[in-house]
Parts: C-alpha cells; structure tokens; sequence
C-alpha cells in the first residue's frame, strides 16, 4: 500500500512539475536579475508600451493605441541582448506579431530597453533633448522610475552608435526638393551627419510638422527623406509642411553638463580629505539649458516653512540656516562667477545660440542675487535656495524674447554645506 502510494505521489509531482516548470538555470545569474523589471515607453500617438521581465523568467508584453496587444512567454538573455520567446498562438496558428530582440543599454543608473537593431532610436532621442527624459513619457522603454535617476555623461553605447551621438548641435538650411519626397541639405558628412539620423524641421524657431531622416550624408549637401504624419499634408503634398530655407536642427536642447571645483580658501582642506567634520565634499556646478526640468524631486515649501528655511526638518533656527547658508554662498560664489563663460551660456540659451559668445556678466554677478528657501529635495531633505526668474541676471534680448540667468543651490542644512549649484536661462515672450 505505501509503495503504490509513493508511485502515485511520484505520479502528481510530476504532472504538476509539467504544467509549472522550474524557473530555467540563467535566471538566477545575477546579469539576469539585474535587468529584470517593468519598462515603459509613451508617446502622444502610438500609445504605451509595457515590458515586465519577470525574475523567474517570464514576460509580458502589453501595447495600447490604435492595436492593442497583449503577449506572455519567456525570456532569455543571448549575446547580451534580452529575447523574448512568445507563447504560440494555437487560435491563430501564428506567434504573436512583436519585437522579440532588445538591447539594454545602461545610463549611469538607468537601464533603457531599445529594440535591438534601432537603437538609433535611443541616439536620436538624445541628440533631440528627449532624453533623458523626467517621467515615462519617451519612444524607447526605460525601466519604471528609472526616470527619477540622475545621469551624467555618456550612455554605453555599442560601438557601433558612439559617433551618432553628437556633442554640440548642427544646424542647416533645406536647399533644394527632389521628386519622391527627398531633400537636400546645406549640412552633410563632412558636418557629421549620418545615415539614420533625424533632423527636425523649424521655421524661424516654430517646429514643423515633418521630419528629416538622412538616408545619405553625401559629403556637404545630405540627401533626407521627408517624413511627415497622416496629418500633416495631404497626399498630394510630399514636402507637408516644408518650404525652401526651412531651417533643420539635430537638437532641441543640449544635455546638461557638469563642473567640480574645489575649496579654495585656507580654512578648507583638500576635497574628501578625512576632518574632524567627516569628508569635505566638492561642489558641482550642474548647468540645466533652458526648457529642461531640474533633476530634483521636489516638494514646494509653504510660506510658513520657506520663513523657517526647512521646516521641521532642521535642528537649527531659521535664521542660523540662513546665515549658515550665506556664508557659504559667500565662499563659493566667486568660484560660480569665474567657471562659468560665455560658452556655458550660448549652450544654456537654446533660442539664442550663437549670439551670447561676446556678451559681459556683471562682475560679481553672483551678489546680485537675493536666494531664498523655495523648496524641500525629497530624497536628500537638503533646502533648494533660489529666486524668481525675473530677479535673475539679464540677458540680451532677441525676437522679443526676454533672457535671465538663473541660479539655484541644494543646501544640506544638518552639514550646513552646499553640494551642487544649478545655472540656467529662463524667460518670456515679451507681450
């Protein structure tokens, strides 16, 4: 009786092992896990797209818009790209019709998740100012929350896509239309164009409907095929919206950039040097071009905390923070002055490039500025310091567009230090 017992127990476990497998052998590599997660993409048009990889192998694949699908399997990593293995669809003798190879590519802390073989489609969206984006919003999955996450630097590219990303802008003219719906470009190879790229189309600053997409660099005068929307022109108008001289541009906006300097005054000791204190911190300077979010998260302050600097999150007075923060915006404010050039501030103003290389700060320009406590950073519970963009520092104007530098600072009021400093340019059309 045991014995047949034993059989039939040996029977059951193994059915039930049949209908659910053991999770496969690489999904406890820990390359594995690390790219285990929810991605996201979002567009206006195509809707969301939606990517778990679960831990124990599995995946789902899930599209909203004009087709909505949804699709299970498995997934495995081949060669460092991630592959999903659709289960077969019995009801329509097919698999499912969907993207199965795609390439993580890191970000410093972020982990993107392009289609293998159109990872033009991440480079573009960063020669664009698209990314790195603030929330799920992007054409290219990012793993969820992965947009609260800071980047500085390069992404890790493949090789093969390092010189598609362009390290300052390009701008040119179309000069000429060809039959089929192509253009010529004023800007080609020789200018670091190449094949795959997309241009975006602009008239005076005001963007156009259509696209440009190299198909040919063709040495100094690139050969684009002009894409447009469904509704962007009719079909017997192959060039939508453009016109000769429309202007065309591989950015919207430059990534921000950074710069480290160090104390410079006697009482401070080398940066990360170990004192009585803990380690001194070096400063950043983290320049934010115009039209791009902080990367801060955070939470505006009432009238009542912005009068008492932090809230309860500070031991010290009101007016100890704010002193504490005076004087240290009085020993790192000539720094600001002096790192930062005119070159800083033709790539912060986005619609005045090229016309600020001559312009003059006001010396000191930095004791023109009344900083106040505006709001609590969430995940470090520093005080952001700063002011309204009118009480910055006037730019010259063009096109009617009023210009003012801008300045904020992340003050750690338990250390009574600040760690990073934020210059950009904000304005307004004026009325």
């Amino acid at each position: 009786m045991g014995f047949i017992t034993a059989i039939t127990a040996f029977a059951i476990a193994c059915v039930y092992n049949a209908r659910s497998p053991l999770a496969p052998p690489e999904s406890r590599d820990p390359a594995f896990l690390q790219i285990a997660g929810e991605y996201l993409a979002r567009t206006g048009t195509d809707g969301e797209l939606a990517i778990l990889l679960e831990a124990d192998g599995g995946f789902r694949y899930t599209r909203t818009g004009k087709v909505e699908r949804q699709y299970a399997g498995r997934w495995r990593l081949d060669a460092g790209a991630v592959e999903l293995l659709p289960t077969y669809d019995e009801a329509n003798e097919r698999f499912p019709d969907m993207q199965v190879h795609w390439r993580p590519i890191r970000w410093g802390d972020r982990l993107y998740l392009p289609p293998d073989g159109k990872i033009i489609q991440l480079v573009n969206a960063i020669n664009h100012g698209d990314e790195p984006r603030t929330s799920a919003k992007g054409v290219v999955p990012l793993r969820r929350d992965d947009w609260n996450r800071e980047v500085i630097g390069d992404p890790e590219l493949p090789e093969t896509w390092r010189n598609y990303l362009l390290r300052s802008p390009l701008e040119g003219r179309i000069v000429e239309f060809e039959e089929g719906g192509f253009a010529r470009l004023d800007k080609g190879g020789d200018d670091g164009l190449l094949g795959g790229m997309v241009l975006l189309a602009h008239l005076e600053g005001t963007a156009r409907c259509c696209e440009l997409k190299i198909i040919c660099p063709c040495e100094d005068r690139a050969r684009a095929d002009v894409v447009c929307p469904e509704d962007c022109a009719g079909p017997d108008a192959p060039f939508g919206d453009l016109i000769l001289s429309d202007q065309f541009s591989t950015t919207r906006a430059v990534l921000k950039w950074e710069k480290v300097i160090a104390p410079n005054t006697p009482a401070r000791v080398a940066p990360g040097a170990d004192t009585p204190g803990g380690p001194v911190p070096q400063l950043r300077i983290l320049f934010v071009p115009e039209a791009r979010p902080m990367p801060l998260d955070l939470a505006p302050l009432s009238k009542e905390q912005s009068a008492a600097s932090s809230g309860d999150t500070c031991a010290e007075s009101p007016v100890e923070v704010r002193a504490a923060f005076g004087r240290e915006w009085a020993e790192w404010g000539p720094r600001i002055v002096g790192e930062t050039t005119t070159e800083d501030l033709s790539r912060l103003a986005l619609r005045l490039r090229g016309t600020l290389r001559g312009v003059s700060l006001p010396p000191r320009w930095d004791l023109q500025l009344v900083l106040e406590p505006l709001a609590r950073e969430r995940r470090t519970g520093g005080i952001l310091f700063g002011h309204q963009a009118h009480a910055g520092i006037p730019l010259p104007k063009a096109r009617g567009w009023n210009r003012r530098l801008c300045v904020s600072a992340l003050f750690d009021p338990v250390t009574s230090r600040i760690s990073t400093v934020f210059i950009t340019v904000q304005g307004w059309i004026e009325e």
